[in-house]
């Protein structure tokens, strides 16, 4: 009598592992839980395709999968059956309870210092990992430009996503003419900060 072999392939919790994963670990489930038997002939891998709707590449992948981990083997010219040594995991025993969580260790940390710089003498540049020297820094020039961009009112709402196109222009302008970068403004992105940079760089390698 022919048995029908029914398979689960919904999604798993991570949601993100491919569809011959998932159908390897269906198969494996029911041979460990023995519903498939050791020496079991399993159906042709058309026949699953044809019965599970998929593509019968994908039950090829999942078929070496379970090849690889020992749950099958294949016999030429009859088939593919359960391994005939495979011998179901014995039952897991019964959780035990968790002990008491351990108590908190406490303990307490010094203050800080404040992240100052050292008093340097002028026309000595500041190197201190983290902090910039703020003597450098042309606080008229930068006022002035604040001023000057606050007066649009448009300055503090949302803007493109891509960053305000007048300095993708000037950081265009300054790649070419200061480091030899032929850039063009499509080809940049403004972040917040070198950490999102750092983060952006990070994520896409």
């Amino acid at each position: 009598m022919k048995r029908t072999l029914a398979l689960d392939l919904q999604s798993n919790e991570e949601g993100q592992k491919p569809l011959f994963q998932r159908l390897a670990e269906a198969i494996a489930g029911q041979i460990r839980r023995g519903t498939l038997q050791p020496g079991e002939r399993l159906p042709s891998s058309r026949v699953l395709a044809r019965e599970l709707g998929v593509h019968r590449n994908t039950v090829l992948a999942a078929l070496r999968e379970l090849d690889l981990q020992g749950y099958i083997a294949s016999e030429p010219a009859r088939g593919t059956f359960v391994n005939r040594e495979f011998r179901s995991a014995p039952r897991p025993r019964a959780p035990r309870r968790d002990p008491e969580p351990p108590a908190p260790v406490r303990f307490t940390l010094g203050e800080a210092p404040p992240a100052r710089l050292p008093e340097l003498p002028p026309g000595v540049l500041a190197l201190v990992g983290g902090l910039p020297d703020m003597r450098q820094v042309p606080w008229a020039e930068y006022a002035r430009a604040h001023r000057q961009a606050l007066r649009s009112p448009s300055v503090l709402d949302y803007g493109s996503e891509y960053g305000d196109p007048r300095l993708l222009e000037a950081l265009a302008e300054q790649l070419r003419t200061g480091r030899g970068v032929l850039a063009q403004t499509d080809e940049l992105l403004i972040t917040r900060g070198s950490q999102q940079a750092l983060y952006l760089a990070a994520a896409t390698l």
